[in-house]
């Protein structure tokens, strides 16, 4: 398998809101429940997905020490694409001097898009010979009252995150040496509220599959990562999450879930630029320097194993 490299992380969130904002805040059980598993603000921008987005790439094109002329293609990652209008497009590929390269679209994975925009992009590098390609990942919660996700999974916030993978080491932060992918296509559209046990029994053989194949690629057994980066959802899950995976508890990265909520697909991009000191001193506490990044949705999940370079 090729390796292919991350740098220059970038992204935009809305404002920050305390839990008391939400339409289900007369709901004093719901939102005890809530701070319990760790959740105390979530992000609220009156911006679109596409003005949430060009800021992201301004920041990762400004960061970037690559020429913009050889990104070759843009891989924009959003359950909102409906909403991402011809006009906003136009206008995200103009202001990154991009206005004739290939834009492609990935919508079908729930909160767990970052896994197939990066298997996607690897595969161009590695059959086309690409050089470049900017990742977008950008979502909002478009009615309050969906702002609270089925079982009290999490808190969903409005931002995006970007990033550009490249075939060349020149700027890289990571490489990614694994790459896996998991789906239980029976629970998407269920009643959740029917069978919570059951279906987080499912959901968690999901993560432990993606980690398992990302791990494999790598020739690593299972529980061999130096620690878990996982989406901004309840604590709790994560945990049970982590031992599913046969990691300690005590090696999720959970520091950015009461400050930023669960941006969708952007959660992995924003915590990995977040997390840096907590990696580095988990590495520093083991020998293995690879680290596991987790999109986590209700049907879809990814993993990625990243190695700092």
């Amino acid at each position: 398998m090729i390796p292919i490299y991350v740098s220059s992380i970038g992204y935009e969130l809305g404002e920050r809101v305390s839990l008391a904002a939400l339409p289900q805040s007369a709901d004093e059980t719901q939102l005890t429940d809530l701070r319990g598993s760790g959740m105390e603000h979530y992000r609220e921008s009156t911006d679109s997905v596409g003005t949430l987005s060009m800021r992201s790439v301004e920041t990762t094109l400004a960061a970037w020490t690559g020429d913009v002329q050889t990104i070759d293609c843009i891989i924009f990652c959003s359950m909102s694409l409906p909403e991402l209008d011809d006009e906003s497009l136009a206008n995200l590929c103009t202001t990154a001097n991009l206005p004739k390269i290939p834009v492609v679209g990935i919508s079908l994975n729930g909160c767990a898009h970052l896994a197939p925009a990066l298997r996607f992009a690897r595969g161009l590098i590695a059959s086309e010979g690409l050089r470049n390609i900017l990742v977008i990942t950008a979502d909002k919660c478009m009615t309050p009252e969906r702002r609270v996700a089925d079982m009290n999974f999490a808190v969903l916030s409005d931002g995006a995150a970007s990033c550009i993978v490249s075939s060349s080491l020149e700027s890289a932060e990571f490489r990614v040496d694994g790459i896996g992918q998991a789906s239980n296509n029976r629970l998407r559209g269920i009643d959740y509220s029917q069978s919570q046990r059951r279906t987080m029994g499912m959901i968690s053989v999901g993560v432990r599959e993606s980690a398992r194949l990302a791990l494999a690629e790598a020739c690593m057994p299972e529980g061999s990562a130096s620690c878990a980066i996982m989406s901004n959802v309840r604590n709790d899950a994560c945990q049970m999450f982590a031992k599913q995976c046969k990691l300690s508890p005590m090696s999720v990265y959970s520091e950015s879930l009461s400050d930023v909520g669960h941006c969708f697909s952007s959660d992995p991009l924003i915590n990995l630029a977040k997390s840096g000191d907590w990696r580095r001193a988990k590495a520093t506490d083991n020998d293995e320097k690879r680290f596991l990044v987790f999109g986590l949705g209700p049907f879809a999940w990814g993993a990625l194993l990243f190695m700092p370079v």
